[in-house]
């Protein structure tokens, strides 16, 4: 079932402030949760794979001789 089409006619007919209430509530609350929400999965993700990359043998020999030549 596809509302949008249903809350876009009533936001339509409700008066200005109604919809400056709402694009408020959205840029105050709504987007940054989602940012914050992304930036922390994103930071756990590359916390993730930095852990399981540095657990491979293979990978820790090669930056070990790469570190050794520096």
């Amino acid at each position: 079932m596809n509302t949008s089409p249903e809350f876009f006619s009533w936001l339509a007919n409700q008066s200005a402030f109604v919809a400056v209430v709402i694009g408020v509530f959205f840029c105050l609350v709504v987007a940054p949760a989602m940012l914050a929400g992304i930036a922390t999965a994103v930071t756990r993700l590359e916390s993730f794979v930095e852990t399981w990359l540095s657990a491979m043998p293979m990978l820790n020999k090669w930056s070990a001789r790469f570190h050794s030549k520096q």
